[in-house]
């Protein structure tokens, strides 16, 4: 692989990008940390020579390899798997886990992420998420609990545990949580939303110092970070036959967080991404990782997008990210130690709050379009907080492969029309997948348009995409759109548009132009490929139609 040198055009953009991915990163390390209960130490080194070595490797130049709230997540559930030395345990997952997803990458099983179903994942999401959100309660309210169960997740018994002793919160720690939750939340809106958690950590460790309230626990109380760089610990590979399922488990996590990444943030250069060869480079960093004593890292889709979002160009973004980690670790170690738990903990709460609020739509989608994909939404929700995400990984794969064999179609209420002449169309079914060079026309034998907007987030939102495609959907009728459902249908014309394709709405009334305004979707979309509703019946396909001809014949030629 040649890998390009930095230059000094690009210099500039790639160091801000890796500026504002390293503090992300130290505050993510920070909290995920304090999430699986071990030194803060450990997840700073996270952020360090695993996202180094991953972006020099990886063959979307964008993509920022870290720890991830998913993986922090597996490793909580899966504490009593650990050993007795809980960060040896840790480090060897690395190991293992890196292994794996290089042996993932060789034998190039990215290309079967696309088999992966829309409603286990959307399922899997939600319920990271609510673990996200129920595993910070204690923290929250300064009360320890150790309670465990053999029926239930940790998680959710220790949760239950700390609201049945409310008697015995702390008030100091309550107080500052929920104001900070509340100010974070706020300030995520403002135009200073990139760097507000950084400014609430900052803002909340100076309120405890200065009214000195000793009950709050601080990071450095569950141990020092030391401002040196970590050296190398010895692997425990007696662990290694209860340490396959979580590596495993992370390798297919990593393979899904891929495939998202590659298709929605494309390189610059405009050079076709290689799934399984982001998954090597991810190999690679675990590897790496382990030398430096890191926590498993896996693609990191936020942490891409905050890159992307301050003008990253090159992978060297990524590079300078992980210096200004180790940097951060050397000068700063004693001020981390000096931040109160409680804001990491309203910073997570955030994190799965907004982390849900993007799968309840598809939930409330599945549940008005197929009550079969509805309860296994639910199904991968339950298993996963009520027992176990590695559980709920494979039990996911499983569903997904029976999904992909079913022997009949679930989509009857969604057709495709095919135009015949001036004013005539057949109705057919939808193909398989969205043809290259062509238009696809569909609509809805349902009234509410359910239907159509769940189909093009299952079906027509695979990894391998076809180029120049146009879908026009004939909306007529739809004018009772909830504000949810208006931005999924903006969110994938931004991703069909990211991928080289068009969305294209015909028959559209004024009601329903008005609610692309007003929610924002119309930016994504284009007022251009907006075609409103004419007094004769599907005049604005054929307008439709016209224009996307044109838009293939530009790109084609």
């Amino acid at each position: 692989m040649k890998l390009d040198l930095p230059n000094k055009k690009t210099l500039p953009n790639d160091l801000l990008a890796g500026f504002t991915v390293a503090i992300v990163s130290i505050t993510n390390g920070l909290a995920f940390s304090a999430l699986i209960g071990i030194d803060a130490a450990y997840g700073l080194y996270s952020g360090m020579l695993a996202t180094i070595v991953g972006s020099l490797f990886v063959s979307s130049t964008l993509m920022i390899i870290s720890l991830g709230s998913d993986i922090a997540l597996i490793i909580a559930t899966s504490l009593g798997t650990l050993g007795s030395d809980l960060v040896t345990g840790i480090v060897t997952l690395s190991l293992v886990a890196g292994i794996v997803q290089l042996a993932m990458g060789l034998l190039k099983l990215g290309k079967f992420v696309r088999y992966i179903s829309f409603e286990v994942i959307t399922g899997y999401i939600s319920a990271s998420a609510v673990l996200l959100i129920l595993s910070q309660i204690e923290k929250l309210t300064g009360y320890p609990s150790n309670v465990t169960s053999q029926y239930c997740c940790s998680i959710v018994s220790q949760s239950i545990d700390t609201m049945l002793h409310v008697n015995l919160w702390n008030l100091s720690t309550l107080v500052l949580g929920m104001v900070f939750i509340i100010c974070l939340y706020f300030l995520g809106k403002s135009r200073i939303k990139s760097f507000a958690t950084l400014l609430m950590i900052i803002v909340a460790t100076v309120i405890v110092a200065l009214f000195n309230l000793e009950s709050v626990q601080l990071v450095g109380d569950f141990g020092t970070i030391p401002p040196t760089l970590p050296t190398p610990i010895s692997p425990d590979f007696s662990l290694l036959p209860v340490l396959i399922l979580p590596a495993v488990a992370i390798g297919i996590l990593s393979m899904i967080e891929t495939a998202s990444i590659t298709t929605t943030y494309p390189n610059p250069s405009g050079k076709a991404a290689n799934v399984s060869k982001n998954i090597i480079s991810q190999g690679l960093a675990n590897i790496a990782g382990f030398f430096t004593t890191s926590m498993p890292v896996n693609a990191a889709i936020n942490r891409t997008a905050t890159n992307v979002t301050f003008g990253a160009q090159t992978r060297w973004s990524g590079v300078y990210s992980g210096l200004i980690v180790a940097s951060a670790i050397l000068i700063f170690s004693k001020f981390f130690e000096q931040i109160p738990l409680v804001s990491l903990a309203g910073f997570l709460v955030i994190v799965g709050y907004e982390l849900l609020k993007t799968q309840i739509p598809k939930i409330l989608l599945a549940w008005k379009s197929s009550k079969f994909d509805y309860l296994i939404i639910m199904l991968i929700l339950v298993i996963g907080v009520g027992y176990s995400l590695v559980a709920a990984v494979f039990i996911e794969i499983i569903i997904s492969i029976i999904v992909n064999i079913e022997p009949y179609p679930r989509d009857q209420g969604v057709l495709r029309l095919i135009k015949l002449g001036e004013g005539r169309f057949e109705e057919k079914s939808i193909p398989k997948k969205l043809p290259s060079n062509q238009i696809t026309i569909i609509q809805t034998k349902s009234p509410n348009f359910y239907p159509i907007i769940y189909f093009l987030q299952k079906k027509f939102s695979s990894i391998k995409q076809p180029k120049n495609a146009v879908i026009i959907i004939n909306m007529r009728g739809g004018n009772y759109f909830s504000k949810d459902i208006i931005q999924l249908l903006g969110a994938y014309a931004y991703l069909l548009k990211n991928r080289g394709n068009k969305l294209m709405l015909a028959d559209v009334s004024e009601i329903l132009i008005e609610k692309l305004k007003k929610t924002g979707a119309v930016d994504d979309i284009g007022i251009e490929n907006i075609f409103e509703e004419k007094t004769v019946p599907l005049a604005s396909i054929d307008e439709a139609i016209e224009e996307a001809k044109n838009w293939i014949k530009k790109r084609s030629e």
